[in-house]
């Protein structure tokens, strides 16, 4: 095993997703001082750069509260995380990350689980994320290729304490699928969807 970067304390999460244009791999994890961190793994040329770590943490460095996801057409990667202060928060990458992190908006609540997935259509240029804040319900929303599409009304889950939740796409039709495990049917699955006609 080789060494990279050295983080502020032991790593508690990782998350390492392939790049959908090149051979590239970006990779996130979260530190038990919840200090977040991202890298790239250049296929190309066999080698580690572009290390980050992010202006803010997360709040719980005992939650996955983090992902990473891309927009297909232009190999973009997008950071996700909720901060201590009940912000999503990103950093986008292009040639290179964003020199700082961009806040989206402020929940309310702060989040403890959060999961994203891209289009994989060739001209795709949306990404699906989904959240479980610590007030006990799920959030949602699209990322359209220049802005948010708006978060629908929240979820009421079960509980805050295991994740609950996971998003993918329909290749062919664009449209996101949300599953998780909801208050109102604790003993079954439950699901939503989301597309660019009717949201």
């Amino acid at each position: 095993a080789q060494p990279l970067m050295t983080p502020d304390h032991e790593v508690y999460w990782v998350r390492a997703e392939s790049r959908p244009t090149t051979d590239d791999i970006f990779v996130a994890s979260i530190s038990g001082s919840a200090s977040v961190y991202a890298m790239r793994w250049d296929g190309t040329n066999n080698s580690w750069g572009d290390q980050i770590i992010t202006g803010a943490g997360v709040r719980n460095a005992q939650k996955e509260s983090f992902d990473i996801t891309f927009e297909q057409a232009s190999g973009d990667a997008f950071l996700l995380w909720g901060d201590g202060a009940k912000n999503l928060r990103y950093r986008q990458f292009t040639s290179a990350w964003d020199s700082s992190d961009t806040t989206v908006y402020t929940l309310p609540d702060v989040i403890l689980w959060l999961v994203a997935a891209h289009y994989p259509q060739a001209t795709g240029s949306r990404f699906a994320i989904g959240m479980l804040i610590k007030n006990k319900t799920f959030e949602f929303d699209v990322w359209n290729g220049s802005g948010w599409e708006g978060r629908p009304t929240a979820i009421i889950a079960k509980t805050e304490k295991q994740r609950g939740i996971d998003v993918a796409f329909e290749s062919d039709t664009g449209k996101a699928v949300y599953i998780f495990n909801q208050d109102a049917s604790p003993s079954q699955m439950s699901w939503r969807t989301w597309d660019s006609v009717d949201g």
